[in-house]
């Protein structure tokens, strides 16, 4: 007997960005695409709740790759429990930049990497906050008895 196809509930490889204007709260996960551009001036304070699965009502983890592009002004990401930004402060962004984004089930979404596009360089507080990160999970593997 032949299995019956299984809908789909994500964005399957490489699909055409969306591009959204800036706003308090840029809902990602409603998005036809992984990829976004959101674009304009001013300041995000949320990208949203996590997608849920059409079928079984489960919250879904995501992952977007954004590109924001700033206009006639900054870009800033707000830090708060549930707009997780490497390094210890808000993020300003001043040029186009590339970030990946993760969003757990708990609608937490954590910066997992940026860069500003048109120089290539991470900053500072992001470099120190990567190698904390690394440092932490170094140490919870030598806890655990891993190499």
């Amino acid at each position: 007997m032949p299995l019956a196809p299984i809908p789909w509930a994500c964005s399957i490889g490489d699909s055409p960005p969306v591009t959204l204007n800036v706003a308090s709260t840029v809902s990602l996960a409603i998005q036809s695409s992984n990829r976004v551009i959101i674009s304009g001036t001013g300041t995000i304070a949320s990208f949203g709740l996590s997608g849920v699965n059409p079928i079984t009502g489960a919250k879904l983890s995501m992952t977007f790759r954004v590109t924001f592009q700033p206009t006639g002004g900054n870009i800033v990401l707000t830090k708060s429990a549930n707009l997780q930004v490497l390094g210890p402060s808000n993020r300003t962004i001043t040029h186009t930049s590339a970030g990946v984004w993760v969003c757990n089930q708990s609608d937490v979404w954590s910066e997992h990497s940026y860069v500003d596009t048109t120089t290539g360089l991470l900053n500072v507080e992001e470099t120190e906050a990567r190698m904390n990160q690394l440092e932490q999970r170094i140490k919870r593997l030598e806890e655990r008895g891993g190499s």
